[in-house]
């Protein structure tokens, strides 16, 4: 059979614009122009570190963007640490939302800085406890503490306007200050893990989750005046930076339990948890 140019030219005309319809109805239907389409994928929106503080999408603080964190007001999301400070549970990589006694981490002083990290996992200081070394009762380091310092941190020794030299983070981080914690205690679903929250030095299993991506252990306090445990199991506390202005040198602190989680100040000398914030 024999074709004319005509009829050529004519077939080649037709494919290149089939071709061109295709391929207007391929980005058409994915939502290719940026907007979405009506039944195809969407490529997720990026956002870009505008005010650099890896947290967010700018200066509005509001895109979650880490593995761990929570809203401190409505729609502002900061990262936080996964972990306490001085978890074993972060050099053995565990699951930061399953608790276990790798999850507990250590306990400082308000406004000291503590040992040095090769000294975090098995050192009790005059103003530092370590963790728990084991899950055994021998092993939970829950007794009094010889050297501790019964006096308190001198006002200054943290500071919500900057990170001292004093807080004990590592770089990027800081200690939330007392209004991050209650922005976290009002601006997030509130959830307990584990159904036994009773005291306990070896009661690991309890702890107290805001959202879906920040959980802290029922961790306890070591007491001002000797360093000895008091509350694990049953109550979590946490430092903040926040001097307390009530004429005595105490500090506040996120403090959580079965029932519920608020803000209350205690005397700088006892130990508490520290949850690290980013910058």
């Amino acid at each position: 059979m024999k074709f004319s140019r005509n009829l050529l030219t004519s077939i080649r005309y037709t494919c290149l614009l089939a071709v061109i319809l295709i391929g207007f109805v391929a980005i058409v239907g994915t939502g290719g122009g940026g907007g979405g389409g009506g039944g195809g994928a969407t490529t997720p929106a990026t956002t870009t570190d505008s005010d650099n503080d890896d947290d967010d999408g700018g200066t509005g603080d509001t895109t979650p963007n880490a593995s761990c964190g929570a809203y401190v007001a409505p729609g502002v999301w900061k990262e936080f640490d996964c972990y306490n400070l001085a978890a074993i549970g972060k050099t053995t990589g565990d699951d930061p939302f399953t608790p276990s006694w790798r999850l507990i981490g250590g306990y400082w002083q308000w406004g000291r800085k503590g040992p040095s990290s090769s000294q975090w996992y098995d050192t009790n200081t005059s103003n530092f406890a370590h963790g728990p070394t084991g899950p055994g009762s021998s092993e939970a380091n829950d007794g009094a503490i010889s050297a501790w310092d019964a006096s308190d941190a001198p006002d200054g020794a943290l500071s919500d306007a900057f990170k001292t030299s004093n807080d004990p983070c590592p770089a990027g981080y800081r200690v939330p200050t007392e209004s991050q914690w209650t922005g976290v205690d009002a601006n997030n679903a509130q959830s307990i893990v584990g159904s036994s929250w009773s005291e306990s030095i070896t009661n690991y299993s309890s702890a107290y989750l805001f959202g879906d991506d920040l959980m802290l252990p029922a961790a306890g306090l070591r007491y001002d005046y000797s360093g000895s445990l008091y509350r694990r199991g049953s109550h979590g506390y946490y430092w903040s930076s926040t001097e307390y202005s009530g004429g005595i040198r105490s500090a506040w602190t996120l403090y959580v339990r079965s029932s519920n989680a608020a803000t209350s100040s205690h005397y700088r000398s006892y130990g508490g948890s520290v949850r690290c914030i980013a910058e």
